[in-house]
């Protein structure tokens, strides 16, 4: 299975490479042309701004392949031949309901059942199943009030208030909104900045 998608820039075309196992797999060079209309058409279907190029940026898209829905995350980055475009790819597929089945069954998630509250924190290398992990822990709380804070939303989940977390909105006024909304249990997709970490923790004590 194919986990990521990268598009890379170099000064006369755009490479594609494929993720495979952790590993880089080389598919095929592209017209910068026809590599910059099809920036465009995802950006526009993820909900992101394609006129910048100058700065970061990272959203989600869905579309249907075989049957089947792919969820995808998608991150730009400007870079010295101009935009570099990568597609994290999350698949319904039978791997990934494997991996359910596993967790559903394990010491681990009786674990986290009768924990008490506190801090979890969930690591581990690219495509090795953390964001599968953290969503099935999630739903594993059907009787609680449950909030998944993400950037960007990367699968949506019937039974989980998702909310965007903007790095932009201060950490006390997250906590606020939680109190309010008696939520019992949260989560935080990836932690990458000071403030996703302090919101973490003091979420974690509150």
């Amino acid at each position: 299975d194919c986990s990521d998608i990268h598009f890379i820039p170099q000064k006369s075309h755009v490479q594609i490479f494929f993720r495979k196992q952790g590993r880089l797999h080389f598919f095929e060079n592209v017209d910068k042309m026809e590599a910059s209309t099809l920036f465009n058409a995802l950006k526009i279907k993820a909900q992101i701004d394609f006129t910048k190029r100058n700065i970061p940026q990272n959203g989600q898209i869905a579309f249907h392949f075989n049957k089947k829905i792919i969820y995808g995350r998608i991150s730009t980055l400007p870079c010295l031949h101009g935009e570099s475009l990568v597609i994290r790819l999350h698949s319904q597929s039978n791997n990934t309901q494997y991996r359910y089945s596993w967790l559903a069954n394990s010491n681990f998630l009786k674990t986290f059942l009768q924990a008490s509250p506190g801090l979890w924190l969930i690591c581990g290398p690219i495509g090795h199943g953390k964001t599968t992990t953290y969503y099935h822990l999630l739903n594993s709380q059907s009787r609680q009030q449950v909030l998944s804070l993400e950037n960007p939303i990367e699968i949506p989940q019937p039974h989980i208030i998702q909310l965007k977390l903007s790095e932009n909105t201060p950490t006390e006024t997250y906590t606020r909104i939680l109190l309010r909304q008696n939520i019992n249990v949260v989560g935080i997709g990836e932690i990458r900045s000071q403030q996703q970490l302090k919101l973490a923790v003091n979420l974690a004590i509150t």
